[in-house]
Parts: C-alpha cells; sequence; structure tokens
C-alpha cells in the first residue's frame, strides 16, 4: 500500500494548511477528528473580508433574509443558524449574487451532507462558476459519502481527517486509493491533502 503523507494541525493552529478565497475546498471528517478547529485556523489566517457561515448548531445567527440584509450592511462575519434547508441554501445564494471580485464572499458550509445532498443547479452554478464572481466556499462534514458527488469533485483542495465509516472510505478511497485506508487510525488534527 503507498503511504500517504499525514500533516496535523497544532492546538495553535499555526500550521494550518492555507485556505484560498476563491474556488471550492473540502474537509471531511468524523465527530472529533478536529475539521472544525481546522477550518476555524484557516479562516483566521485567510481572514476573508466577508464571510457566511452556515452552521445549523450554533446557538446564535440569522435566517435567509437576514444574512441579505447583514451582507448589505457589510457586516464581515455572518452566521446563518437557520436549520431549514431552503434557507441555508438560500442563505448561500444570497453570498454568491453580493459577491464580486471586488468585494468577495467566502461561504463555509459546515454540516454540509444535510442540504448539499442533492443536485441543485444553484449550487452546481456556486461550485462550477462561483470563482469568477470572486466567491469561493468551504464545504465541511462528517460524511462525504452524503454530499452530491459534483460538489466534492470541484475541490481545488480536499482535506481528509480520520474517518472509518465504510461508504465514506470508498468515496476517500477515489481520491486516495487504496492509501485511504491510513484515515481509519487518524488521531485528532491529522489530515492528509489531496491532490498533493
Amino acid at each position: 500500500m503507498t503511504k500517504i503523507k499525514v500533516n496535523r494541525v497544532n492546538k495553535t493552529g499555526s500550521n494550518a494548511p492555507t485556505l484560498e478565497l476563491t474556488g471550492t475546498t473540502c474537509i471531511w471528517g468524523q465527530s472529533e477528528s478536529g475539521k472544525s478547529h481546522m477550518a476555524r485556523e484557516m479562516l483566521k489566517a485567510a481572514d476573508p473580508k466577508q464571510c457566511v457561515i452556515i452552521d445549523p448548531q450554533s446557538p446564535a445567527g440569522y435566517d435567509a433574509p437576514g444574512v441579505r440584509r447583514a451582507l448589505a450592511d457589510g457586516k464581515t462575519r455572518i452566521i446563518c443558524n437557520d436549520s431549514r434547508r431552503d434557507h441555508q441554501i438560500g442563505a448561500m445564494v444570497f453570498a454568491l449574487n453580493h459577491s464580486t471580485p471586488e468585494t468577495p464572499v467566502y461561504v463555509v458550509a459546515d454540516e454540509a451532507p444535510g442540504y448539499m445532498d442533492k443536485p441543485r443547479d444553484i449550487l452546481s452554478r456556486m461550485v462550477l462558476q462561483g470563482r469568477h464572481a470572486g466567491f469561493g466556499i468551504l464545504i465541511i462534514g462528517q460524511r462525504p459519502a452524503s454530499v452530491y458527488a459534483e460538489y466534492r469533485t470541484q475541490a481545488k483542495a480536499t482535506y481528509w481527517m480520520r474517518l472509518t465509516d465504510h461508504t465514506d472510505m470508498e468515496t476517500a478511497k477515489k481520491s486516495l486509493g487504496p492509501a485511504a485506508e491510513e484515515l481509519r487510525g487518524f488521531k485528532q488534527g491529522e489530515y492528509v491533502k489531496w491532490p498533493v
């Protein structure tokens, strides 16, 4: 089996990978793998001008119309904590429509398998053409197999963290080959980047 180069995000995040603010990036890992910490550190270092975070688990935030108002008001960090799928997608649409090369908007799609699981024209447009408007998206989730393949495969960079579910391992193998089996033994914070 081919060995993969394992990296690790330390607790201070000083060695977090660089996040490109246009196009699509993915982070996949099961619960407690360190994906949220890694995403926070990557965002902190990249410091996007405006960032919409879709996080249905956040205790505070906006619904989709609130996200649109916050974008128009120039707020820099906007959380959409609405658990309704149409509002989550709506918030991402508002971000895409607001984004220009001069005023780019970055979206963090946390818990993405809950709302990026089916083909939707607007989501395809985001991941395929959003970069032309300065738009970028970070797709994060525990179940890569549950996210529609077209969205996953458009990523400029994918960060694989610990996974053990059989179906998700099969998805990882499509990128990493048989070396994906090593993901099962990853410790918290360990990841491999694909493509290298």
